[in-house]
């Protein structure tokens, strides 16, 4: 059976990824990580007005891994969720940065950035994980939802993702500073650091 990919029209800084699988996800998380960033790396690399930014950043964990759900007849369910956050570009969620000056006066307001030419586009993305564009389809994977969206629900994806004490996942995140973020370049290929999105303009997640 061929995968089913779909995704919203939300253009946006950050993606969310569901993930579901035939088979334990804890198993598969590895290689669908690596398959959903470069993916997003390779179709959003950082543009030369940003070169000194870092690229888009992804972090992953398992949603549901061989969970049986009781209200569908004990089904098993495995599932992963990944953010993808866009790192490179202006700042996010600062009124300073962002707002409109002309000379000494303020002339427009905004947290966010005006007029980003710059932003994810969900249907880009489930485009060439449907066609394996940048790499096959991982074994296990079923289905793969990507949607754009705001900041504020990417944060609360992340924090969860990244947190040792989930509350609505299984599993646990090696923590706040710890829990490794993948990203894709060109010049390096797939490398993992420590999740940096005290960098992000979200605040504190935990």
């Amino acid at each position: 059976m061929a995968m089913c990919v779909d995704s919203n029209a939300s253009l946006a800084r950050d993606l969310v990824f569901r993930v579901k699988l035939d088979s334990t996800a804890s198993v598969r998380l590895d290689a669908v990580t690596q398959w959903l960033t470069t993916a997003v790396g390779k179709l959003y690399p950082v543009p030369d007005c940003f070169e000194c930014d870092y690229p888009c950043a992804l972090v992953s964990g398992t949603l549901h891994n061989d969970w049986a759900d009781e209200e569908a007849n004990d089904t098993v369910q495995n599932q992963i969720i990944a953010v993808a956050h866009r790192m490179w570009g202006p700042a996010e969620n600062c009124l300073r940065e962002n707002s409109r000056m002309k000379g000494l006066v303020v002339v427009q307001e905004s947290a966010k950035p005006i007029d980003d030419q710059h932003l994810l586009d969900p249907r880009n993305v489930a485009s060439a994980l449907r066609e394996s564009t940048f790499l096959p389809v991982p074994a296990g994977v079923v289905a793969v939802g990507v949607s754009g969206v705001s900041y504020a629900y990417a944060k609360m994806v992340w924090a969860e993702i990244v947190t040792p004490s989930r509350n609505w996942m299984d599993g646990e995140g090696k923590g706040y500073m710890v829990h490794p973020m993948f990203m894709f370049t060109e010049s390096v290929g797939y490398d993992g650091i420590r999740e940096m999105s005290f960098n992000f303009g979200w605040g504190d997640l935990h």
